[in-house]
């Protein structure tokens, strides 16, 4: 059986080795090009994401003991209504999986985009809600939005790294959370 053109084995000057080796050694690695620069900046602000699941999490297990939370919605320390508060943000996750869709369709930085932008709506109906069931939908909507924007996030970050690098840029990608 024949192996792929980077398993053969070819002379150029380096001895006995494959293709990929050889290319690299004649190729020099310039990681501070403008190339490798501008990926560590799309890196920076495609890492952003991965806040915004991290921030939801802690927000809502400081805001769960404020007074003024639990009088403004009628929440009387551990409830029903408490529960589905917290369980909403899983449930919203869940259900994102059936918009991954529009990624293939629109593009990763479009969806990027949208669910950044979509986080931020929802993050005024949380914001302005007058009752505990305005309140859940905001949290729903954030959970969809952000899990968007997070597949999206991981899938482009892979797509535009090189392939010496990919597994580090994913591999870092929830650092922030």
């Amino acid at each position: 059986m024949q192996g792929t053109k980077s398993d053969q084995k070819v002379e150029h000057g380096y001895g006995d080795t494959n293709l990929y080796q050889v290319a690299l050694a004649e190729n020099k690695i310039n990681y501070w090009g403008k190339g490798y620069l501008r990926l560590y900046l799309c890196c920076v602000l495609v890492y952003l994401n991965s806040t915004m699941t991290g921030y939801d999490q802690n927000l809502m297990a400081s805001l769960n003991v404020l007074p003024a939370y639990l009088s403004h919605f009628n929440l009387g320390g551990a409830s029903t209504s408490t529960s589905i508060v917290f369980a909403i943000f899983q449930v919203g996750q869940i259900a994102s999986g059936f918009f991954y869709w529009p990624i293939d369709l629109f593009g990763r930085r479009v969806c990027i985009l949208g669910g950044c932008i979509g986080v931020i709506i929802s993050a005024i109906i949380q914001g302005t809600s007058k009752n505990i069931g305005q309140f859940i939908a905001g949290r729903f909507l954030s959970a969809l939005f952000s899990t968007v924007a997070s597949t999206s996030a991981t899938m482009y970050l892979v797509e535009i790294s090189p392939q010496l690098l990919r597994g580090s840029v994913a591999g870092m990608y929830n650092t922030l959370v």
